[in-house]
């Protein structure tokens, strides 16, 4: 499976995943976000959350991983680099 970085597929999973992530079930936010990493690797957003449900899950050394892939993929947020920062920080 291929997703567009924009497209309505990956957007919808996307939401999906946050939606499932703010209800506090991380397994199925993780599921999403590990369905668009399988569709791209590289997905910085994907990559970014999920990183977030580690952190949230104890798995720092995990989180800040994901983090720094997510700071070497194409397009990233400047949030990527506060939030590696504060998972540093915690660490």
């Amino acid at each position: 499976m291929s997703l567009a970085p924009q497209s309505p597929d990956r957007n919808e999973i996307l939401a999906d995943a946050l939606r499932a992530h703010a209800a506090g079930d991380l397994d199925g936010a993780e599921g999403g976000y590990g369905l668009l990493m399988r569709a791209d690797p590289g997905d910085s957003d994907a990559l970014f959350f999920r990183a977030v449900a580690a952190f949230q899950r104890g798995r720092a050394e995990k989180a800040i991983e994901l983090c720094r892939f997510a700071l070497r993929a194409p397009r990233f947020s400047p949030d990527f680099e506060a939030r590696l920062a504060d998972l540093l920080d915690a660490n």
